[in-house]
């Protein structure tokens, strides 16, 4: 639910141009995915980091020696999302809470401008809502006029269930 706060996107450039996705977890360190410019995966590997104030220090360092890099750095929040939606076959966005300051939903809508009218770009989206509280007016008009799909869920459990048939049907 936290995708964008722990996951981090950098590219690269030596022996191999490519990109790396590193997802930070306090009890497990970082798992850094490296991948060719076209997508092809390269690597998998868990590194130690000693905080998430030092990831992106940590995975260079890791990248610039296992590619030999010249070149690493972290890109920003942008970059980050249009290669996640390029490169995704399914983007799911979940509304937990009314409270929130609308992040997930600020995420969708520029996922959905960065799609700009191309139907199989915008079919990839997916919105879950929590029941107990209603998207404002504005929202519903956007997420309708894009024809985005919107499914509802009670309980963690729902959502996990809802979330996996889901992608078993969109990912066929």
């Amino acid at each position: 639910m936290y995708l964008l706060d722990d996951v981090e996107l950098f590219f690269f450039r030596g022996e191999i141009d490519g990109y790396a996705i590193a997802e930070y977890s306090e009890d497990r360190g970082v798992d850094v995915f490296l991948f060719t410019q076209a997508g092809e995966p390269i690597e998998h590997s868990v590194i130690t980091c000693t905080s998430k104030d030092t990831m992106e220090r940590d995975v260079c360092k890791y990248i610039e020696s296992y590619i030999n890099a010249t070149e690493c750095r972290r890109l920003s929040i942008f970059d980050k999302l249009n290669f996640m939606i390029n490169f995704s076959s399914a983007v799911i966005i979940v509304r937990e809470r009314e409270e929130t300051r609308g992040g997930e939903i600020a995420e969708l809508i520029y996922g959905i401008l960065l799609c700009s009218g191309n139907r199989s770009c915008l079919d990839k989206f997916c919105l879950f809502k929590k029941e107990g509280f209603n998207l404002s007016s504005m929202i519903m008009e956007f997420l309708d006029y894009c024809n985005i799909c919107i499914r509802t869920y009670r309980f963690k459990d729902d959502l996990i269930k809802s979330v996996l048939r889901y992608l078993s049907y969109r990912l066929r």
